[in-house]
């Protein structure tokens, strides 16, 4: 029972590193088919620098003779008795699996395509709403001067406003004054002419008294003068 155990056990353990083998070919011959539709076949070190491969096989080697290449089995994947030989075998590749890579290389360059686009259009989308924004901004800043300058220019008219009704109410004081003063000289012309027309009329009547008063000692002086006579 023990010997059967370990014999089943080993038998897993081969199966287990056929499979580790067979994907590795897989990942390989699919990262071959791809750079093939991109212009040929690579080496493992150039299928890793161009992003084919995430790191080089440890169970196989790829060598590329033309347009072609072959998988040379390595490490845990050389068949038992044939790590000492002098060479080994490349395997062969399936023709389905080529069809594979290739039809994954196209829905990898499709699906990469469609993120350029969506990318691009996410871009596109971005700098559109930069630009309105921008617009946005710029008109609201025009807006802004605008207002402002509307603003300034009621300002400064109502400024000119003011100072005009105050020019025009300091006009009309100053008339007031100048209507007060003419008057209030008229009145003191019509007061001094007044005062000389009765001081006429006062020096007149006291002319008119005199001459009275001389005209009647003229006129006694007469009738004494005619009754001496008689």
């Amino acid at each position: 029972m023990s010997g059967a155990a370990v014999v089943g056990v080993g038998s897993m353990r081969a199966n287990a590193q056929r499979a580790a083998c067979d994907a590795d070919a897989d990942t390989i011959s699919t990262a071959e088919e791809a750079a093939l539709i991109q212009g040929s076949y690579l080496s493992e070190a150039d299928l890793v620098a161009k992003g084919f491969l995430a790191d080089e096989s440890t169970r196989w080697d790829v060598t590329v003779s033309g347009a072609s290449f072959q998988l040379v089995p390595i490490g845990d994947c050389v068949p038992d008795g044939a790590e000492e030989a002098a060479g080994t075998t490349p395997t062969t590749v399936d023709p389905l699996a080529k069809q594979k890579a290739e039809q994954a290389a196209r829905d990898k360059a499709q699906a990469d395509a469609l993120a350029k686009q969506k990318a691009e259009q996410a871009a596109r989308d971005k700098a559109k709403a930069e630009a309105l924004a921008k617009q946005k901004a710029e008109q609201a800043a025009r807006d802004k001067a605008k207002a402002e300058a509307l603003a300034k220019q009621k300002a400064e008219q109502a400024a000119r406003d003011r100072a005009k009704a105050d020019a025009l109410a300091k006009q009309k004081a100053e008339q007031a004054a100048r209507d007060k003063a003419k008057a209030e000289a008229l009145k003191k012309q019509k007061a001094e002419q007044a005062a000389r027309d009765k001081a006429k009329a006062e020096a007149l009547k006291k002319q008119k008294a005199e001459q009275a008063a001389r005209d009647k000692a003229k006129a006694e002086a007469l009738a004494k003068q005619k009754a001496g006579r008689g």
